[in-house]
Parts: structure tokens; sequence; C-alpha cells
């Protein structure tokens, strides 16, 4: 810093250094210290979440158009067999070995089954709008990922294959919300550290008239504090705010952690389930 009263003559050119230090703030600067750091965590946590969302928004975007693609074989031998049967039909019947009813069956089969195709085909134009909106450079029939080789390739990268449905880490969201109750707190303590006594120093080296200096300097060291004795109870509401928001942060942190706990037990039912019906359709085929 430079303290100067100089004139076109005369006057003077005075220059001082001041290094300030807290000695006793009761914690209050470390918490919002603390509380800053804490923010920074719960970005990056954030930017995990929005990346796994969108991953899982363009992944179930991709399967459900292969899935459409797949279906698509499906239909066209379907309606293969059908006419395939439709015309077997009409031959036994111009041969007197069957009867109108048995005609009008497979009319009607026919029938039902043009209709279940155009809606399929809306719905593949659905899909497929939907897939271009996302991967605007692809292949219109991209290749179909087998659900069953992913879930595969997820065991082999857990040691334990049985506990795939079990989380031990922490959901990223738990994670969020338990660093928000830290957060709470450290402010509680930066609003209570508002109403605490503290001690301040400055230490100030100043050298005067340093354009002619001829070693003329002072050393000062001042001690300031406050007691913090009443602020109207501005510091009071705000350390309640804070502790409601550290309750309420670990009351929704309980609920995240119960709820995704819930959501794994679903998709391992859904799983076994599904692996149950494969087993039983290779059975019978």
């Amino acid at each position: 810093n430079l303290s100067t009263a100089r004139q076109t003559t005369g006057g003077y050119l005075d220059a001082y250094v001041d290094l300030d230090a807290t000695l006793i703030d009761f914690g209050g600067r470390n918490a919002a210290f603390n509380a800053a750091l804490l923010e920074k965590e719960i970005a990056y946590l954030d930017f995990d979440l929005t990346t796994n969302n969108q991953a899982f928004k363009y992944g179930k975007v991709y399967i459900e158009y292969s899935s459409k693609i797949l279906e698509k074989f499906i239909y066209d031998d379907f309606e293969k067999d059908i006419l395939s049967l439709q015309n077997e039909v009409k031959e036994r019947f111009k041969g007197g070995v069957t009867t109108i009813f048995e005609v009008n069956s497979v009319e009607q089969a026919l029938t039902r089954f043009n209709i279940r195709k155009a809606l399929y085909s809306q719905e593949l134009e659905t899909n497929k709008s939907e897939y271009l909106s996302v991967f605007t450079s692809s292949d219109l029939e991209p290749p179909m990922i087998d659900a069953l080789d992913l879930l595969e390739i997820g065991k082999t990268k857990i040691l334990k294959p049985n506990s795939l449905y079990e989380n031990k880490t922490g959901f990223l969201e738990e994670k969020k919300f338990s660093k928000k109750h830290k957060i709470a707190l450290q402010d509680y303590f930066v609003a209570q550290s508002s109403v605490s006594p503290n001690l301040k120093t400055k230490l100030r080296y100043k050298a005067f008239d340093v354009d002619s200096y001829n070693n003329d300097y002072e050393l000062v060291l001042t001690f300031t504090g406050s007691l913090g004795v009443y602020d109207a109870g501005k510091s009071g509401s705000i350390a309640n705010a804070a502790q409601k928001r550290a309750k309420i942060a670990q009351a929704r942190k309980k609920a995240v952690k119960i709820n995704n706990a819930a959501r794994l037990g679903t998709i391992e039912s859904q799983i076994n389930s599904t692996l149950a019906r494969l087993s039983k359709i290779n059975d019978a085929t």
C-alpha cells in the first residue's frame, strides 16, 4: 500500500505492508472454508448424476429402437406363416376336406395380424424419430444389444457376483445428501461464530518518505476483539435454519437409501423372472 500527500513540490510518499490474522473466531472461518469444499464435492456428484441419467436415457432409446428392428423380423416370419396357412386352408376347402368356418377363422386371424402390424409400424416410427434425435449420424438398423450378455459382463466385473444387487459404497444421491447435511452443520457453526468472542491481530510495517528513504520506519502490532453479545436474534435464526436443513438432508438421505435399495430389489426380481421365463421357453421349444 502507498500513502501520499505529494504535491508539485515537497510532500511525502510512505509505503506500508499489513499482515492480518484471526487468532480466535470459534471455528467460523474454518467452517465456511469446509462448507465451500463440500459444495465443490456436491458439484462433482451432480455431474456424475447427470452423466448417469443421460447414459440411461440414451441407452434406453437405443435398446427400444433396436428391439423394434428385431421385432420386424418376427412380424415378417409370422406374416409368411399365416399367408401360407391361408393358402392351405383355401386349397383344402376347394377339395372339400374342411369347412368355411376354418377359412373364416384364418381370415379373422389375418385381419387381427394386420391391425397389430399397423400399430407396430406406428411404434417403430416413434422409436425411430427418438433414436435419430439422439444418434443423428448412426445406422438406421443398429445391432441389437443382448441384455443377458450385459448381465454376464456385469457379473464378471464384480468380485462376488451374488452381491450384484447390493450397494455397499452408497448411492450418489445418498452421498449428495450426506454432504448437504455436513454443509448445514458448517453453516450452523458459522452462525454461532458470528456472536462468539473473537480476537484479531494486525502487524504493520511502514516506511516513511520512501523516495528519499533514510531508514525511517515503524513496526506496529495491534489487537482488536469483540464480544458478540447481541445481534437482535439474527445469528440465532440462521443457526436454527441450518439445523433444520441438516435434519431434512439426513431424512432425505435415509429415504433415498431405502428407495434405491427397493429399486435394486425390484430389478433383481424382474431379471430373475425373465430368466425363468426364458428357461421355460427354451425347454418348450
